[in-house]
């Protein structure tokens, strides 16, 4: 079942995300999962990252950083929690009323499969002489999963190669109550933090098949976004076409295109994405 997102929501994601802190603070961590995102990095990990923006605007944040070694099979992997990374174990900050607490010791057990993560964790952590302890930590989430790759052709690409790290599937409504389904991939580049989104749009009204893209079709769209100063190019020429419809939850399909940025040369995308979103 696909949700009603923008196209700078983080990541389409249901289940939950709690934890225990106890300590400095004591407080029942509740992450706002519209603010959160789990992936993996283009460094060879993990992120799981819950944010929690309270009513009186106090931000806690978990952030777990962890070999992408696990298998995807539903296998539970277990990891120990230290304050230095290194390749078999787990890294978490714990950041509350503007403090980072370095967790250095605890565990954490996960298990991974057609995008359903479940996890639990238990840490203790601290920033200068402080200590926190977090426990009772689970995470319980399901996400969209599958393929979504760009190849990007010409100088003036933003990037070259695009293999997708969050795949969702969502829907927008306008104000005459028309429906259009977005399948999108990310990747986010670490350093600096900068988010690259490939979005397609089809009306609900359009059956599979093949679609001549252009400026003034608004049935079908491919659209590249940069979410730094580059911003959102759609694709005016190209064809895009679709074998299996967003609305059944598994959306697959390719593309052929040329975008033109206002300030930049032409460049081309061929791309192709198969993504399934059980997010209900």
């Amino acid at each position: 079942m696909t949700q009603t997102l923008n196209d700078s929501a983080v990541q389409n994601i249901s289940g939950s995300f709690t934890a225990q802190i106890e300590g400095e603070h004591n407080h029942a961590f509740v992450a706002q999962l519209d603010r959160s995102e789990i992936r993996p990095t283009m460094n060879g990990n993990w992120l799981i990252s819950g944010v929690q923006i309270t009513e009186t605007w106090e931000t806690y944040v978990i952030r777990i950083e962890l070999p992408d070694d696990f298998p995807g099979n539903g296998t539970e992997h277990t990891y120990s929690i230290r304050e230095q990374a290194d390749p078999d174990s787990a890294t978490v900050i714990v950041t509350m009323h503007s403090t980072d607490y370095i967790a250095d010791t605890g565990n954490i057990t996960l298990s991974l499969k057609k995008g359903k993560m479940s996890a639990t964790f238990k840490l203790l952590a601290k920033s200068a002489d402080k200590e926190i302890k977090v426990h009772n930590g689970e995470i319980q989430v399901q996400m969209g999963y599958g393929n979504f790759e760009v190849d990007f052709y010409g100088n003036s690409a933003p990037l070259k190669d695009f293999e997708a790290q969050v795949l969702d599937i969502y829907d927008r409504t306008d104000l005459d109550g028309n429906h259009t389904k977005f399948i999108r991939g990310q990747v986010t580049e670490e350093f600096p933090p900068i988010r690259n989104i490939v979005t397609v749009a089809l009306s609900d009204s359009l059956p599979p098949g093949t679609y001549s893209l252009s400026e003034s079709e608004t049935r079908a769209q491919v659209r590249f976004i940069r979410l730094d100063t580059y911003g959102v190019v759609m694709a005016h020429k190209g064809e895009l076409t679709i074998e299996s419809l967003p609305a059944t939850g598994h959306a697959v399909g390719s593309f052929s295109c040329t975008f033109k940025h206002a300030d930049h040369p032409e460049f081309t995308a061929q791309g192709s994405f198969d993504v399934t979103d059980s997010v209900v």
